[in-house]
């Protein structure tokens, strides 16, 4: 069966490029076994011939994709694989049932669906995804049961919003996601018809409704990828339907049902009592569903609704102070809490966070809940429950007590073997939700259900196997931190708002300094490049030690933590699994002095050796990340390694620093308890720029005589190439002893920085700073009429007859996460990737470069084919794009007056093009090392509020003499002259895109000429408002080919920088969407990219048909001068 599920997967990837219609009937075979041969072989064909008529790139890209998913089918064979004992919920082995002895019994399975919330979908840790899908109780059952189960597998990370966290906005595709749907395209109908949050009203009225992705709302996106998908891709006119009605298509045998716990959960954590689902309207919407159900003759199951505070979300006190490592009394004296409150998850990473900073404050509200509410709660669960039951009987239902077990499991736990599961947090059962499942938990809920299905029914379903799912359960590996406890009297002291330190200085932000009398275009902070004052003199002694400035110099991290399910990807930590919901990021402003040294310069060129003397101290931080993760960062320090000099080359007729490494110790609360969690984490120091990153430096001249130092240095550190151990995170729950509580992380990133500058940060009278978020991730559309990539190309050889400047406009999305505030700073980090929408994303394609890079890529900025124009020749750019470089994530902080980064942003990033890509086969000794884009960044805000990112990155390459760069041809290649050199720069202008909105942007021009060319026409309606369809016809001219959009996938509105449009209007539209190609000889959907700028200023069209592959035009504008960012 495994290599039947493997040949399809091949199948599905190359059924849509060939336009081969769906063949199900290959499955219907009288002989199962040799069905499962004659299927494999067939679809194996069916894929090869498919590889053979790509060719090219895309049958790279083909082959890629089948590897990774090919390997995912094997790890979920091993992962949910039967065999060995199996053990019920209570802990005892049974026999696992033969062949012989299998029997469904009574009960019908052959269409076996599943409707319900977070716990039945397989929702992760903080969202829903296959690594927890495949795990699912549901699954589990069809397993057992022997039956088919199709479910919509979500591609890591994952999708959803989690009750009692910040709900961070849908990104499709997100970083690292290639497809979203890991059946991409969709092969057929699931039966699994669970969606996280979902409401047992919404059972009946939630329906798929355009856009495809909802950028705020990501039930409703989920919603549409599992109801909506594969009908919203290929059939406009087609209804799309409700959970419920989905369901009842199928004619269902054998049905689960498990609705309701996810609005217990949501009320429960937002302590709202309007929001507990009502007993009337509760009743009559289950009785409708299954009424509905077993009017077609369906055998039913439902689960009765779990109580919360049973389960890990709510803590009872003892259960909470053994996880702080706390005496309960202490606990309860030192937080004011009484016997019977109950600590959240929030609050629990609040009181620890609390307890090693070493001072203890009153707790934000809803971090704990009081003995009051959880009894209302209570209840009106057993009310709930109570008159399901008798509901569920009246229609002849069986009935799951799952609120039963959840209850034995916080009064007794579960043994299994020598590991016993309860429900505190980190007790093995629950994910760090506090009220999901994990993997193991998830399996003996479905043996808890199949038991009952055996008795009732007479069947004979062998039980789950839960000590492989064990061996494999990271939430099962969970672990509190051991040694003793704290007591009362060494609790740390309560602190008031005055004993804090000084707050920073505030920062008035932008909508309270906004008048009537702002301009609708405000001016913003220029990006011009550093220009620097030479030559530079020596100071006369070559000895300078001058204080660094401490709000500009800092240091910080950067980790991405990643728990792997493979040694490959946990090499690398290139899983996509993301942890937390983005980075976990600490910055901290330093203070302290910086010594230099100089040597005697020999042909103007000077040895610098520096010193941070007695070393340099940092303000308390903390680590955070958007979703749940906070962990102190006290006691901030950064030191000289003992036995290694930092030290580089001064040229001081250029300003030019070569040669360049730092080194440095770094120490810090949130660091020692990586440390502590691994010990045998390397003691090293940490260098700049390592094995792989990189550093910066410059001297300015100052009026005493001395030179300013500005410093930037990143690096890379992969723990899975570092440690041998497994790789676990540390969490804020530790003992008097320094004994953590960790999770396992395999394959997490760090990525260390630092910023040394001995100036003052930069003035900006006149400027109004923009109020930036913190702790958050927002999502911006960049405007590509002012956001491209290109090279002036300075290369000396007869051929060319001199200069040539080429460049691609770009398309697609910037991702951006705030951190924490640190004094009058916050920490950034900056990622580009795909256009929105993009479920198939086909950059990068494979090439020389793709294929030696070690880790995974992920797509990136789209771009135009151009022409490349040389006095004597001219060469033709096909499919360019833009990626980030994994390894070295973009990461900065925001001086809070200005709205500008404190100091250039280093964004590295790989590029493709035929160009390139030539160059790579024609020169092998071109470097393989990523692009370094160094420039300033800012943030700003326009009259109406918008928030605007402006970044000008540029890189200076030497190209050595006698290198060879491509002919026109790509195959040939000229020997280039002396003084050679590259220019490649990387302009970025984006905007953070408004929420929905009523408003309609229609428009269209006829006989447009392209920059490539090609004569193009178009018309388009694109409505902000969720639900309404779009309209957008495209015709090619010059192809004579014609598109028409049918769906809606992804759609924002905004304005150019210099826009006077009336409030409320948008110049400038982007969207995508699927629909058809008039050349396709067979109906394949085809999905446009598009983004409109009806600007007076910025006029600006683009349209990518399957991301340019097919079709592919934009208006570039003529200089360099028209698009700078």
């Amino acid at each position: 069966m495994r290599e039947i599920i493997k040949s399809m997967i091949s199948f599905s990837l190359a059924v849509p490029l060939l336009g081969v219609k769906q063949i199900t009937s290959l499955l219907s075979h009288k002989d199962p076994g040799k069905a499962g041969r004659d299927v494999a072989s067939t679809l194996d064909a069916v894929t090869q011939t498919a590889q053979q008529r790509m060719g090219g790139r895309i049958e790279g890209l083909y082959r890629g994709g089948d590897i990774v998913q090919r390997s995912v089918v094997d790890l979920i064979a091993r992962s949910v694989g039967v065999g060995g004992a199996s053990q019920a919920a209570d802990g005892s082995q049974e026999r696992t049932v033969s062949d012989a002895e299998f029997s469904a019994g009574r009960l019908d399975v052959s269409t076996f669906v599943t409707l319900g919330g977070a716990v039945s979908a397989g929702m992760g840790d903080f969202g829903l995804s296959a690594e927890f899908q495949t795990t699912s109780f549901p699954a589990h059952l069809a397993q057992q049961m022997r039956t088919a189960f199709n479910q919509p597998l979500i591609e890591p990370p994952a999708i959803g919003d989690v009750a009692g966290f910040p709900r961070l906005p849908v990104r499709i595709p997100a970083i690292m996601q290639t497809t979203t749907l890991m059946d991409y395209p969709p092969t057929g109908a699931v039966h699994n018809l669970s969606i996280p949050g979902l409401c047992v009203t919404e059972a009946r009225t939630l329906a798929p409704i355009e856009p495809l992705v909802h950028r705020n709302d990501a039930k409703q996106t989920l919603a549409n990828l599992i109801l909506g998908m594969p009908d919203m891709m290929h059939k406009p006119d087609k209804p799309l339907l409700t959970p419920l009605d989905y369901v009842l298509t199928w004619k269902p045998s054998f049905a689960v049902v498990s609705l309701g716990y996810d609005e217990i959960v949501e009320a429960a954590v937002q302590q709202e009592a309007s929001l507990l689902p009502v007993l009337e309207t509760f009743l009559s919407e289950y009785d409708h569903i299954l009424s509905s159900l077993r009017g077609g003759g369906c055998e039913v199951l439902v689960t009765t609704l779990p109580y919360p505070g049973d389960t890990a979300l709510f803590s009872p006190i003892d259960s909470a102070a053994k996880v702080l490592k706390i005496q309960p009394d202490a606990l309860m004296e030192a937080f004011n809490l009484r016997a019977g409150d109950r600590v959240t998850v929030t609050g629990l990473m609040d009181i620890g966070g609390q307890l090693i900073a070493g001072e203890i404050a009153a707790l934000d509200q809803k971090t704990t809940a009081s003995l009051e509410w959880m009894e209302r709660v209570e209840t009106h669960v057993e009310s709930l429950n109570r008159e399901l039951i008798d509901l569920a009987n009246r229609h002849g239902a069986v009935v799951y007590d799952m609120n039963g077990f959840f209850s034995r499991l916080r009064q007794t736990g579960i043994s299994m073997g020598t590991r016993r599961f309860t429900a505190d947090f980190l007790g093995g059962f629950y994910e760090l939700n506090g009220y999901c499942p994990g993997p193991t938990g998830q399996a003996l809920i479905a043996n808890e259900i199949l038991g009952l299905l055996n008795r009732t029914y007479g069947a004979r379903f062998p039980l789950v196997d839960t000590g492989v799912i064990l061996t494999s359960d990271p939430v099962a590996d969970y672990r509190i931190a051991e040694g003793p406890t704290l007591a009362g009297v060494n609790l740390p002291r309560r602190v008031t708002v005055e004993q804090h330190e000084a707050a920073p200085t505030p920062v008035a932000p932008a909508s309270e300094q906004q008048t009537e009398d702002t301009p609708a275009a405000a001016p913003g902070l220029p990006l011009e490049p550093f220009k620097p004052t030479l030559p530079l003199r020596l100071p006369s002694t070559r000895l300078q030690v001058l204080p660094l400035n401490h709000e500009t110099s800092y240091y910080g991290d950067a980790l991405r933590t990643v728990h792997c399910r493979t040694p490959e990807e946990a090499k690398w930590g290139s899983g996509r699994e993301l942890l937390f919901g983005g980075l976990a990021m600490l910055n901290s402003h330093l203070r302290g002095n910086l010594l230099i040294r100089f040597s005697e310069p020999v042909n103007q060129i000077t040895h610098f050796e520096a010193s941070l003397q007695e070393g340099l101290t940092g303000d308390d931080g903390m680590l955070t990340a958007p979703q749940f993760y906070r962990l102190p960062g006290c006691h901030n320090s950064v030191k000289d390694d003992p036995n290694l000099v930092s030290s580089g080359d001064l040229n001081l007729d250029t300003g030019e620093v070569t040669s360049l490494a730092f080194h440095f110790r770094f120490m810090n609360t949130a660091l020692l308890s990586l440390v502590r969690a691994n010990p045998k984490f390397p003691d090293v120091p940490i260098s700049f720029p390592g094995l792989y990153g990189s550093a910066w430096a410059r001297f300015e001249q100052r009026a005493d005589g001395n030179l300013d130092f500005s410093f930037f240095g990143t690096t890379f550190v992969p723990l899975g190439m570092v440690l041998t151990d497994p790789i676990r995170f540390p969490l804020p729950f530790c003992s008097p002893t320094l004994e953590f509580a960790t999770i396992p992380a395999a394959g997490t990133q760090l990525h260390p920085h630092i910023h040394l500058s001995t100036k003052p940060p930069e003035e900006a009278e006149g400027i109004i700073p923009p109020d930036l978020p913190t702790n958050t991730i927002l999502e911006f559309t960049p405007h590509s009429h002012h956001t491209s990539y290109g090279d002036e190309f300075g290369l000396n050889a007869e051929e060319f007859g001199g200069g040539a400047t080429g460049r691609s406009q770009l398309t697609g999305r910037v991702e951006i996460q705030f951190g924490e505030r640190f004094g009058n700073s916050v920490s950034v980090a900056v990622a580009s990737f795909a256009p929105g929408g993009l479920l198939y994303a086909p950059n990068p394609p494979p090439s020389t470069l793709t294929e030696t890079f070690p880790g995974r890529l992920y797509g990136g900025f789209q771009g135009h084919n151009e022409t490349l124009r040389f006095p004597k020749l001219q060469y033709q750019i096909k499919n360019p794009y833009c990626l980030d470089d994994p390894f070295e994530l973009c990461v900065g902080a925001v001086d809070l007056k200005t709205g500008r980064l404190l100091h250039e942003m280093l964004h590295r990033g790989l590029v493709g093009q035929n160009i390139f890509m030539a160059l790579l086969e024609v020169e092998p000794r071109t470097p393989r090392a990523s692009f370094e884009w160094r420039g300033p960044a800012l943030f700003e805000r326009d009259a109406r509020g918008q928030l605007i990112f402006r970044f000008r990155g540029a890189c200076r390459l030497l190209y050595p003499e006698g290198y060879l760069f491509p002919a026109p041809d790509l195959k040939n290649g000229f020997a280039i002259g002396p003084d050679s050199a590259l220019d490649p720069f990387y302009w970025i202008q984006a905007m953070h895109h408004t929420d929905e909105t009523d408003f309609v942007k229609k428009g269209g021009r006829e006989n447009v000429d392209a920059s490539n060319g090609e004569r193009f026409s178009f018309k388009y309606e694109i409505p902000g408002q969720l639900g309404r369809p779009g309209m957008f016809e495209y015709e090619n001219h010059t192809l004579e080919a014609r598109y028409v959009m049918h769906r809606l996938n992804w759609v924002s509105f905004i304005n150019s920088r210099t826009s006077n449009v009336k409030p409320g209007n948008y110049d400038t539209v982007s969207f995508t969407g699927y629909g058809t190609w008039s050349l396709d000889t067979e109906p394949i959907s085809r999905l446009a990219t598009v983004q409109v700028s009806t600007s007076k200023e910025s006029p600006y069209v683009s349209i990518l048909i399957d991301s340019g592959y097919v079709s592919n035009v934009n208006t570039k504008p003529a200089t360099l001068d028209d698009v700078l960012p």
